[in-house]
């Protein structure tokens, strides 16, 4: 004896299986308001009031629409003369003229001092010639090296690598 396909306990399974895919596809076109699923568009709506449709089903329909010309100039009408690089002023005719504030006046620029190269410091141990810099603050060569010459009113302090600051009268 053969053996059936499907046991017979299996046979209620299956069939509650097939209804629910049916019900997936949305029942054949067929709509159930809160049982379609929102996937499934259902059965399709024809506009049937259009002439193509009322063409199909029942052959030509008599009072369609003959399409005429429309009457009078449909053209628009004829632009002005646009500018070109020949001529920029014709792209600005009839613009507003630009109007600018008056920009705030600046103090005048303070004039840099001259630089002070070329001195001479006397200092106890000889004399330092200063090299380069501002009327404040310059650089210094001496016997014992080079090193730095910071002016301030009537005095310089000299510090030079190895030897404490100094403060000397400055040159005048």
């Amino acid at each position: 004896m053969a053996k059936p396909l499907i046991p017979a306990g299996n046979i209620a399974a299956l069939a509650l299986a097939g209804l629910l895919l049916s019900a997936c596809g949305g029942m054949g076109g067929m709509r159930v308001p809160g049982l379609s699923p929102s996937y499934s568009g259902g059965g399709v709506d024809f506009p049937t009031d259009s002439l193509t449709i009322q063409r199909l089903r029942s052959g030509p329909v008599a009072d369609a629409p003959v399409l005429t010309v429309e009457p009078g100039n449909v053209w628009p009408e004829q632009e002005g003369q646009r500018a070109t690089m020949a001529d920029p002023d014709a792209a600005l005719r009839g613009l507003p003229r630009a109007t600018f504030p008056e920009a705030p006046r600046q103090p005048p620029m303070q004039r840099i001092a001259p630089r002070a190269d070329g001195r001479i410091i006397n200092t106890p141990d000889g004399a330092a010639v200063t090299t380069g810099g501002n009327d404040r603050v310059q650089g210094t060569l001496s016997p014992r090296g080079s090193g730095v010459a910071i002016r301030d009113g009537g005095t310089v302090t000299i510090i030079e690598p190895g030897t404490p600051p100094r403060l000397v009268p400055a040159p005048r």
